[in-house]
């Protein structure tokens, strides 16, 4: 029994099959890459401001009188929204203060003509006063011809009674001829000093270079300049009136808030009788030109890498844009952070709201452009050695993982520069969970 137990185990042994079992491949490693000159993406969030989207605030205090528009509303530009006094009564006081001012230009300009007929006419006035005198400086002159005549005639008969005076007291003769002869020759000599004074005074005064000329042309001269000057006071003193009579009907209008542009009422914030201040919001206003703009704020180091030749994307809801950047700040604007503008297209700036805010994926420097590489911080493994990479190898026909170490530099918000230790075509591993010579599978 023992001997035909041990035939069997040995017969069964020489008679088993080989095994059809061969080793299981392991199956390739799904792995995704990141191509060396692919252009490096920033993705960071920005606020939506629309320039046609306005709040409407109280520039004055006061109370709310009437409401002159509800949502809804189709305004035009100067349209009046709501009504605002100075007391729960209604009254006003820059519309007093308006009043004055208008009553007070009106008066300006009523009398404006009137006073400056009344100027021209003094300053006529004046240069003929100047004429005249001139005048009669010439009238003067030509009389001292005569005068002069006259003064000869009289030196003439002087001479003679002189003569005849002397006569009489060398003749003997009585002493009643001598007096009158004397009495004659003195009535002689007054007479001809009158006429030498009034020959003296009237060639002083008919003298054009003498001080009583020079005075009346001071005279004239002081007169126009007087009324030169009261002219311009006068236009001044009207120009005035006028500006104050505006500044009084803005002060007024700022209780009269109206629409600033064409547009459609969203929402009216107040009612009739609340009081308000400046600064209250009143109403909110969608204009008929309605341009939206998008404002992301980066650290200056994305700034200067922000790619204007390429597309940045803008998600609004579920809807992806592509919208070039407008213009990129080259001093920053908010604190340490740069903006950057992009204007949306009529047709996203209706899917979007007043300061709301929007991811927008940025395109690095284009990719001709660039002298480093850049690869996705997650692709960067370090060790206290060192840095590497993995990047996928086809020598051998099959794709797999190897690694290759690199030299870094600066981060770039996902993205890290490489300076040496990659080729212009090595395909970056951004999956981790591979090793070195790993097959892999690229998706």
């Amino acid at each position: 029994m023992l001997v035909l137990l041990a035939v069997i185990i040995v017969g069964s042994i020489l008679r088993k099959p080989e095994s059809d079992v061969a080793a299981v491949e392991k199956a390739p490693t799904p792995v995704e890459v990141f191509q060396i000159g692919a252009t490096p993406q920033v993705q960071v969030q920005a606020q939506v401001e629309k320039s046609g989207v306005i709040t409407i605030i109280a520039q004055s205090a006061g109370v709310v009188q009437k409401l002159n528009v509800a949502e809804g509303d189709v305004v035009k530009r100067g349209t009046s929204l709501v009504n605002l006094s100075t007391n729960y009564q209604g009254a006003t006081l820059p519309s007093v203060s308006r009043q004055i001012a208008q009553k007070s230009y009106q008066f300006s300009v009523d009398n404006y003509q009137a006073q400056l007929d009344s100027i021209n006419n003094r300053r006529e006035l004046s240069n003929k006063v100047e004429t005249q005198a001139a005048d009669l400086r010439s009238i003067g002159e030509k009389s001292l011809s005569d005068t002069r005549t006259l003064i000869s005639q009289q030196e003439e008969i002087y001479s003679y009674l002189d003569s005849t005076v002397k006569s009489l007291e060398n003749s003997g003769a009585d002493a009643g001829s001598i007096a009158t002869a004397r009495q004659s020759r003195a009535g002689v000599l007054s007479a001809l000093s009158a006429l030498r004074s009034a020959l003296r005074s009237t060639e002083y005064q008919t003298s054009n270079d003498k001080i009583p000329a020079d005075l009346g042309r001071l005279q004239r001269d002081l007169t126009l300049k007087q009324l030169n000057l009261e002219e311009k006071s006068l236009n001044l003193s009207k120009e005035i009136s006028g500006l104050n009579l505006r500044l009084s009907q803005i002060a007024e209008s700022l209780l009269y808030p109206a629409s600033p542009c064409p547009g459609i009422v969203e929402r009216v914030y107040v009612q009739v009788g609340q009081s308000v201040s400046p600064g209250t919001i009143i109403a909110t206003i969608t204009a008929d030109a309605n341009v939206a703009d998008v404002i992301a704020l980066v650290p200056q180091q994305v700034a200067r890498e922000i790619s204007t030749l390429q597309p940045a994307q803008i998600k609004a809801g579920s809807q992806d844009w592509e919208v070039y950047p407008r213009y990129v700040s080259t001093e920053p604007t908010n604190g340490n952070l740069y903006s950057v503008f992009f204007t949306l297209p009529t047709a996203l700036s209706e899917l979007v709201a007043q300061g709301e805010f929007v991811s927008v994926t940025l395109a690095l420097s284009a990719p001709e452009l660039k002298v480093d590489h850049y690869v996705p911080v997650d692709a960067v493994f370090q060790t206290e050695s060192g840095a590497y990479v993995y990047v996928v190898d086809t020598s051998d026909g099959r794709p797999k993982a190897i690694t290759k170490e690199v030299k870094l530099s600066s981060v770039l918000g996902k993205y890290v520069t490489v300076l040496s230790g990659l080729a212009d075509d090595d395909q970056i591993i951004t999956t981790r969970n591979v090793g070195q010579g790993d097959t892999v599978a690229i998706q």
